[in-house]
């Protein structure tokens, strides 16, 4: 009987609760960014869809809190691929990697920018979609219909959105492209820093082309597998769930109409 209690208790908690999903989505990308399905010789990896998450932490809530989000994100794997690779020499996760990480610190501010703070962060630029706007706005009308205040009374009907409104399909597909597309231009723009050119690579030219190929065979893959996934309806429409419930408190079966 508890644990029922606490199981509804948990679930009721997560309805209207921005702070208790940004937070869960944040987790989850972090921690699906450390266990990959493919990590090339030189770095980059093609990762369990860790950037979903990540873009759903703007899809969800909008660009303002996403920007949050994604910066956050840019720290928190910061401090691990730090601790991971620099501390373990790339014990916890990739070893091939280490190098590379070692260079993201000691190369200087462009490198460690680009690479982290500007990549991650700039995954919330789809937010910007004018569809997404569109729903984020409709979303806040909600919102604040809700805290009026009709002299000194709250009011007493819970107002709830409606889902069909709060949601886009192309904002959702076309908002994490968008992320990925920002994440690659960061990588291609940070991959001269470092001291070697590849076999083969003579003029910027061929390492620019070079770079444009590596950074986007792994980061093509993951976006394609992600967009097929959410092509698919039951998927979609989870994710559209689960956003109207992180947007509106649990309805009162009594109230039938607003």
């Amino acid at each position: 009987m508890a644990r029922e209690e606490n199981r509804k208790y948990i679930v009721t908690r997560l309805y209207d609760n921005e702070n208790a999903w940004c937070t869960i989505l944040l987790i989850l990308a972090t921690a699906l960014s450390f266990f990959p399905i493919l990590v090339l010789n030189e770095g980059g990896s093609w990762t369990f869809f860790s950037l979903l998450p990540l873009w759903l932490i703007t899809y969800f809530f909008g660009f303002r809190t996403g920007l949050i989000g994604s910066f956050m994100f840019s720290i928190c794997k910061l401090i691990a691929t730090f601790v991971s690779e620099v501390l373990f020499a790339g014990a916890i996760t990739d070893p091939s990697s280490a190098d590379m990480v070692r260079d993201s610190f000691i190369k200087g501010p462009t490198v460690f920018l680009l690479e982290y703070l500007i990549a991650c962060t700039g995954f919330c630029l789809g937010g910007l979609l004018k569809q997404n706007l569109d729903t984020q706005r409709y979303i806040n009308r909600i919102k604040n219909a809700r805290e009026l205040k009709p002299g000194k009374e709250k009011p007493i009907l819970q107002i709830i959105g409606d889902i069909d409104k709060e949601n886009s399909t192309f904002g959702l597909i076309m908002g994490y492209l968008i992320g990925v597309f920002v994440m690659f231009v960061c990588y291609v723009l940070a991959a001269p820093y470092y001291d070697a050119y590849p076999a083969g690579c003579v003029t910027r030219l061929d390492r620019l082309w070079y770079d444009i190929r590596y950074d986007g065979s792994y980061l093509l893959a993951e976006a394609a597998t992600t967009v097929l996934v959410l092509c698919i309806p039951p998927v979609r429409e989870t994710i559209f769930t689960l956003k109207h419930i992180a947007n509106n408190p649990l309805k009162d079966p009594s109230i039938t109409s607003f």
